[in-house]
């Protein structure tokens, strides 16, 4: 019964920052969507990359002591058990935080921008394009492959 007490709080709390990994793997599109609905100002997409982001399916790679493979945009232990991380970048998350969420771009930008600043306290200097701002900027196609940087 607490538990449920837990996520009904949660779910009322204004100032609560929930925090996905939006690589269509971590989560089902309905919890992404559920997320963004309870918390639509403040929810952050999660990198949760390591060492094997960007490998291609079937690589193995080494964190540690412990072996993984690259299997269907996730790193995952040998046995298939468990998860071990996305692989998954940042330029693949935004469109399905658009595309299978339904989040509007410039929302699904600011989620992984202006958001990310705020929560660390560093948002009169970065997280959005404005005068005075830091401004490390990437151009990306409509594929969102970056094209310059």
């Amino acid at each position: 019964m607490a538990g449920a007490r837990l996520l009904e709080a949660s779910l009322a709390f204004d100032g609560l920052t929930a925090e996905i990994i939006a690589d269509n793997r971590h989560l089902p599109p309905t919890l992404m969507k559920l997320a963004f609905k309870c918390w639509p100002g403040s929810v952050v997409r999660r990198l949760g990359c390591h060492s094997g982001a960007g490998l291609p399916e079937g690589a193995r790679y080494r964190m540690g002591a412990m072996e993984y493979e690259v299997h269907d945009g996730v790193g995952m232990l040998l046995d298939r058990s468990a998860f071990a991380g996305s692989t998954t970048h940042l330029n693949r998350m935004v469109p399905v935080l658009r595309d299978v969420v339904g989040i509007p771009l410039a929302q699904a930008v600011r989620m992984v921008t202006l958001t990310p600043a705020r929560i660390i306290g560093v948002d009169r200097q970065k997280g959005s394009i404005e005068v005075g701002k830091d401004a490390d900027l990437a151009v990306f196609d409509d594929g969102f492959t970056a094209r310059a940087w």
